[in-house]
């Protein structure tokens, strides 16, 4: 169903779309029909990419692997593990983003399109990026977004290569795919546009950007563990200060009681030596009075 919504040319999308729309809510499926009436109209762009994962899945798939492997090399060098070669990777990449965009472009031809190579180009850019885009490039939707209800989408699979017809159109678009094929030679004779080594470099500075956010990340880590540690260490040296002093008052005080024994001691034979002088005096005035 989103397939078929996709590939219709954009003018069409919208009428289509509704459609759609009408007849989900017929069959009473209220949620699809609300997921699907907020799909947006796509591109050309877009559309004439979503052409090509129907006509050729093949050259999307190679597209789609190669950038995973760019994806995969610049985590790599982020991370700072071994992973792919990122210049390799790209080289690839940009070599299968050339081949889908001359086929984009060739299905716009044949729609009375003008080609849209630069624009094509850039989302290519774009959805290389993007884990979901990439899906939905391959499965003919792409252009969809996040709207797109995930148990029609989860359930389309790439499309088959479709046979090829002896007409007189196709006889035309393999005209046209020829011409094409030849541009796109000479495009790959000249070598790597700027476009391509501006890309190029911006993946690298921002490996490098992230790169080295992470390092930064790791020594604020390392400062706040040597502060934890010290703080510790302060903590530790108190406990044993304090652990000090403790001991010191409990010898204090074991010689203060010892004291205050001693001197209870001397108390009490001092009031019994007191009590002795008081008898012996009280017995002197009784003989002395008889």
């Amino acid at each position: 169903m989103l397939r078929e919504l996709y590939a219709t040319p954009p003018p069409d999308f919208v009428a289509t779309r509704n459609d759609l729309v009408k007849g989900l809510r017929r069959e009473k499926r209220r949620d699809d029909a609300t997921a699907v009436a907020a799909l947006r109209r796509p591109g050309w762009d877009d559309w004439a990419l979503n052409a090509v994962a129907a006509s050729d899945p093949d050259v999307v798939a190679g597209f789609a692997a190669a950038a995973a492997e760019v994806r995969e090399a610049q985590s790599a060098a982020i991370e700072g593990r071994d992973g792919p070669d990122i210049r390799g990777a790209l080289k690839d990449l940009r070599e299968r983003s050339a081949e889908l965009v001359r086929l984009a472009d060739a299905a716009l031809g044949g729609v009375g399109r003008q080609p849209l190579a630069g624009e094509i180009n850039t989302r290519l850019s774009q959805v290389a990026t993007n884990d979901v885009a990439v899906e939905q490039l391959l499965v003919g939707i792409l252009g969809s977004g996040d709207t797109a209800p995930r148990d029609l989408f989860g359930g389309l699979e790439p499309a088959d290569r479709p046979a090829a017809r002896a007409t007189k159109g196709a006889a035309a678009k393999r005209t046209a795919k020829a011409k094409a094929d030849a541009t796109a030679t000479g495009a790959a004779e000249r070598g790597p546009t700027a476009a391509d080594a501006a890309r190029d470099a911006a993946a690298e500075r921002a490996a490098r950007a992230e790169q080295a956010r992470r390092k930064e990340a790791l020594a604020a880590a390392n400062r706040e563990h040597r502060a934890a540690v010290a703080a510790r260490q302060r903590a530790e040296a108190e406990v044993a200060k304090a652990a000090a002093a403790v001991d010191k008052a409990r010898a204090a005080l074991a010689t203060a009681e010892e004291a205050l024994a001693s001197a209870e001691q001397e108390r009490d034979d001092a009031q019994a030596a007191e009590g002795a002088a008081s008898a012996a005096a009280d017995e002197a005035r009784a003989a002395l009075e008889t």
